[in-house]
């Protein structure tokens, strides 16, 4: 029981941790190349 509810919330701030930066990077790249050019 414990392990898996502290499975959860691990797993869970690392994916949005690295999902969120990632999106992020994705979207200023984007921007600035669409608006750039």
């Amino acid at each position: 029981s414990l392990s898996s509810i502290q499975r959860i919330p691990k797993n869970s701030p690392f994916k949005f941790d690295i999902l969120v930066p990632v999106a992020r990077n994705s979207f200023d790249t984007y921007s600035l190349e669409i608006i750039k050019p």
